[in-house]
């Protein structure tokens, strides 16, 4: 199986509107779950 890395880096701001912003800019707004996780 082939492994994949990403680069994230938190967002300062939310909404429709700064993620459609970010979209136009060629980024992926995304929400990250996972166990141990501190920052909803």
């Amino acid at each position: 199986m082939e492994t994949v890395t990403l680069v994230v880096q938190a967002r300062q701001q939310t909404g429709k509107g700064v993620a459609r912003r970010l979209r136009g800019a060629g980024e992926l707004p995304a929400v990250l779950y996972g166990n141990g996780s501190t920052r909803a």
